[in-house]
């Protein structure tokens, strides 16, 4: 007792802000923890479930996992799974993605970040092209009149943040969306929200869960229809081996509109985190369940593959990937 000192005013002052940051980032990812919980017992759904195309996953990396991401997305296209994980991006970072989809239908990205004093701007273009279609009138004709190339496109515009602490990170996105559907002639458009969180926990263990897609009703002509909402969360742990590390994820969605509950396992392998291998396993899904790819990383330059095999005799999908920054 003797020869312990007194703590001076700057030790105490030190310990008193170490805790009250604790706190507060506990305090902030619960509340929005709260916030995504009240959501989804407020969600009101139309009759009908549209705008399918947001369901196709626009990253290589991610796709050849399975279609995790909530947790384990890298890279401004990470925005798209979670709106949180862009907090990670911590320099001007540009992904682009090119999807060969069934038959001539494909999807092509492009998502960019670009981190401020105070947060990460982030934004984010998608679009999927169901190529050209047949246009016949109500009677019975050999020939069509015309042919049209419905599409969709859906903007996103991204902010986030980071908390940090001695002990864990905690990470907290938004993203503003907007949503347009075009076929034949008649068109649909709609807004909505992203709203997610992720937190670092000790024993490189790392959690977040995200809501996806909470908007408006989208209408064409007198039909409306609700977009795809979901509830997103996973956890994603490294395990370190010399040269090579292992990273395993679990993601678990779950669709409001069409009660559907799917789980998503996913791996990669990396050495020297240069060179990956990845795979996945998506449960429930009647298509694409298995899915793997490779990527490599050339002087802050990732070049990103992945095939998702198809159940059925329709051709299968190849994911695209080129990034740099992150």
């Amino acid at each position: 007792m003797k020869n312990q000192k007194p703590k001076t005013n700057m030790q105490t002052s030190k310990n008193f802000s170490y805790k009250v940051k604790s706190k507060s980032t506990v305090l902030l990812f619960f509340i929005c923890v709260f916030n995504i919980w009240s959501l989804i017992f407020n969600i009101s759904y139309a009759s009908n479930v549209g705008y399918s195309s947001l369901q196709i996953i626009p990253s290589a990396r991610e796709c050849g996992m399975g279609g995790t991401g909530v947790v384990s997305g890298l890279g401004p296209q990470a925005m798209y799974f979670n709106p949180a994980l862009t907090s990670n991006v911590s320099s001007f970072a540009v992904n682009v993605n090119y999807t060969k989809w069934l038959l001539d239908m494909y999807e092509q990205s492009i998502f960019l970040v670009r981190p401020f004093s105070s947060f990460n701007l982030g934004l984010g273009v998608v679009n999927f092209n169901a190529g050209k279609l047949d246009f016949r009138p109500d009677y019975p004709t050999d020939e069509p009149i015309a042919d049209f190339n419905p599409v969709d496109f859906n903007f996103l515009v991204n902010f986030s943040k980071s908390t940090e602490t001695d002990k864990f990170r905690t990470g907290f996105g938004v993203s503003g969306r907007y949503y347009y559907q075009k076929i034949y002639e008649y068109t649909a458009t709609g807004v909505g929200v992203d709203l997610g969180t992720t937190i670092d926990l000790p024993a490189n263990l790392k959690v977040g869960i995200a809501i996806k897609d909470f908007g408006t009703k989208m209408e064409f002509i007198r039909e409306d229809f609700s977009l795809p909402t979901r509830a997103v969360g996973g956890v994603i742990y490294n395990i370190n081996f010399s040269n090579i590390t292992m990273r395993d994820c679990f993601d678990v969605n779950y669709l409001f509109n069409d009660k559907e509950l799917n789980f998503n396992l996913g791996v990669e392998l990396s050495y020297k985190d240069l060179f990956f291998v990845r795979g996945g396993y998506r449960i429930n899904k009647n298509t694409n369940s298995y899915n793997a790819g490779f990527g490599i990383l050339v002087k802050n330059i990732r070049i990103e593959y992945a095939l998702s095999p198809n159940n059925l005799d329709i051709g299968n999908t190849h994911h695209i990937s080129i990034g740099f920054g992150y």
